[in-house]
């Protein structure tokens, strides 16, 4: 996915977070480390936003996963962060919306649900509406070629395709500033 989004012509800056020491089993140690990487992602955007002409909502944090649950930690701790985008946010321990990537995180949080249900027989990742904008495509739950739940494959090339094609769009369209955020979903 990030060599797709290099390979776009805009003028981006791509952060890639490498947490492959924190994220093993067991499951819930990955789940408690998410706290803490947040907390150090935020860190370095805010060093960042201090010590150059940039500003919070220069940035879009993307993560998949618990990697959406990281950006949803480190959004709490940069103000004025303009967008987080959630790709299949882990469900299980992540039911509380507290502890969970939430409207709240960004000025403008948008998720994409394609493996919801939130428990593994009915699929791994949270199916409720959590941000502002709420995709579910083919109605956010198996993925057509998807057939394998404990492997994940189909769903991660489901997710990340249809991510690229929104970006796709989104970078060619023009757009201003909204004045005003409603919720909405779109199944």
């Amino acid at each position: 996915m990030k060599d797709a989004v290099i390979k776009d012509p805009a003028d981006y800056n791509v952060i890639v977070v490498d947490w492959t020491s924190l994220n093993s089993l067991p499951y819930s140690k990955a789940v408690a480390n998410t706290r803490v990487v947040g907390a150090k992602l935020a860190k370095l955007i805010n060093f960042i936003i201090n010590n150059t002409g940039t500003t919070a909502a220069s940035f879009h944090i993307v993560g998949h996963s618990l990697g959406a649950h990281i950006a949803g930690y480190a959004g709490e701790r940069i103000d004025g962060l303009s967008r987080i985008t959630g790709l299949d946010p882990a469900g299980p321990y992540f039911r509380d919306p507290l502890v969970r990537l939430n409207a709240t995180d960004a000025l403008f949080v948008d998720v994409i649900h394609t493996d919801g249900g939130g428990y593994l027989l009915t699929g791994l990742s949270i199916n409720e509406p959590i941000g502002h904008l709420n995709f579910y495509p083919n109605g956010g739950r198996l993925q057509p070629g998807c057939v394998n739940i404990l492997s994940g494959q189909g769903f991660l090339e489901a997710i990340f395709n249809f991510f690229l094609q929104f970006l796709l769009v989104t970078s060619k369209t023009s757009s201003a500033p909204a004045t005003t955020v409603v919720p909405m979903t779109i199944t």
